[in-house]
């Protein structure tokens, strides 16, 4: 989200989308700047960024705070892959580009563009193949869980 002084980033590196980073930036004469950084564990963002930058719109702020969810992150996808395997979604799971989830969703891109969210219900994951990082958004969002985007993966 940004305006035409502010951008608020949310960044993992593909090899590890656990290593979550959000970062504020300042735009300098056409030069995006690190204003704030280690966002990602503040557990009252709005008063964090307040305190450092009073101007700051803190509606730009996600509605996610990764601090208050790290605890939720998931590390082994064990349990959602073998869903996918026994339903033929893939063969293997070097065929996954990305995945980032936490115990209740978790999103999978496929090296060949097919993308999936994953949704627990009780002890249950069900795959669905989705057209987007937005179909899988509206879907999260439809559950009230619209909090939990960071695990996306923006096209």
């Amino acid at each position: 989200m940004a305006d035409s002084k502010y951008a608020v980033v949310t960044l993992s590196s593909q090899g590890n989308p656990l290593n979550l980073k959000q970062y504020i930036l300042v735009n300098n004469n056409n030069f995006w700047e690190v204003v704030v950084d280690g966002l990602e564990r503040e557990i009252n963002q709005p008063l964090a960024v307040n305190k450092k930058l009073p101007d700051f719109n803190l509606d730009m702020l996600p509605l996610f705070q990764i601090a208050a969810n790290r605890n939720n992150l998931k590390a082994d996808y064990s349990d959602v892959h073998k869903v996918m395997i026994y339903e033929g979604l893939i063969q293997d799971v070097a065929q996954i580009q990305y995945q980032c989830g936490t115990t209740k969703y978790c999103y999978i891109v496929l090296y060949s563009g097919e993308k999936f969210l994953a949704t627990k219900k009780g002890d249950t994951w069900n795959v669905k193949s989705v057209s987007s990082s937005r179909q899988a958004f509206r879907i999260m969002q439809d559950e009230g869980a619209e909090a939990l985007a960071f695990i996306l993966w923006e096209e």
